[in-house]
């Protein structure tokens, strides 16, 4: 699938080259994957027997056709009402039959995360140090990410230094500047953390006072909106864990961070659909009384019974004291207390 939606723009590129390095689309993908995996550039070209700079021109050239033929598979839908709609059914999906109209409105959760860099020149950047995360210990690039409810990204953007805090990370963003002139409808929002700004598209918990404690209904509050914000945490252990370039600083010009970052989103994005759709068709294999469709052949061709993947889900119901809080438009329930 990837292949064949890459393959145009890698064609493209080798057929500007006049040098006679070509190589196959497949054999350059299975490069970009190995290393974006964690696996040694110097084995990866010694496995396709290539040499260092060749397997990195084709390296980066795969990177910008990933970015380009897969575009759709990054994008947050902020004037398709449809698909905010569907964005906004599958969070509150995640709370069950039972309390599904209780938060309403959430299309996105938005946090920052850092991708580790080597320390950048003075050549390149007059101030190096800015780069320096202080909760991290290290240098960096701080990314805001916005995932849905199934932690599939949906913006991604990292034009800020790693000592940038979220909030300010964040109005510096294009995103920011649509919604603050109100191109996001009212009945939607996105749940972020302590360290945004609250607004009407911005939702973000109840502060702790210093003496006292919150409400109880402030305090449910907090705890179901935890619960939508917590997508995003999920999704940055889902992308580190199987994208293992991320995990130590990028020995790459820091120029090509922010698209290796992306590629590796929209990569993520296409193994999260697959695997869903890999599991309803396990399901109905299942209740059809056969594996033929099953997403594991191996373990079905060899009679061994593959039990469907779980989906679990918060099905609680609703405190008590939560009733009647969200009898009001989404949009002005934080006004109240």
């Amino acid at each position: 699938f990837v292949l064949y939606r890459i393959s145009p723009y890698l064609e493209d590129a080798q057929g500007s080259n006049h040098r006679g390095d070509e190589i196959d689309p497949g054999v350059a993908l299975a490069i970009t994957l190995t290393w974006l995996r964690g696996g040694r550039y110097m084995d990866a070209a010694r496995i396709h027997r290539l040499k260092v700079p060749t397997m990195f021109k084709y390296l980066w050239l795969t990177i910008r056709a990933i970015n380009v033929g897969l575009k759709d598979e990054l994008c947050f839908p902020i004037d398709d009402v449809a698909a905010l709609r569907r964005l906004e059914r599958d969070f509150r999906a995640r709370w069950g039959a039972r309390a599904g109209g209780i938060y309403r409105g959430c299309v996105g959760a938005i946090d920052g995360i850092i991708i580790k860099i080597r320390r950048p020149s003075r050549f390149r950047h007059r101030t190096p140090q800015s780069f320096f995360c202080g909760r991290y210990k290290c240098f960096g690039i701080a990314f805001q990410c916005m995932v849905d409810a199934n932690c599939r990204f949906l913006w991604v953007s990292g034009d800020a230094p790693g000592s940038m805090h979220d909030s300010a990370a964040f109005n510096g963003t294009a995103l920011c500047t649509l919604l603050n002139q109100g191109r996001l409808p009212l009945d939607y929002h996105v749940a972020g953390d302590g360290a945004y700004t609250e607004s009407d598209f911005m939702w973000t918990p109840f502060p702790e006072p210093r003496n006292g404690s919150l409400s109880q209904s402030k305090d449910t509050f907090n705890w179901i909106h935890s619960t939508h914000r917590q997508n995003v945490e999920r999704a940055f252990g889902m992308l580190m864990g199987r994208w293992l370039v991320l995990e130590t600083p990028l020995r790459i010009p820091h120029i090509q961070v922010h698209a290796v970052f992306t590629a590796c989103c929209r990569l993520q994005n296409i193994c999260i659909t697959r695997q869903q759709e890999a599991a309803a068709d396990d399901g109905m294999g299942e209740e059809e009384g056969g594996m033929a469709r099953s997403f594991r052949p191996v373990q079905a061709a060899a009679g061994v019974r593959v039990q469907p993947p779980q989906v679990y889900m918060n099905t609680n119901p609703a405190p008590a004291a939560f009733s009647g809080f969200w009898g009001r438009p989404p949009h002005r329930v934080r006004r109240l207390g």
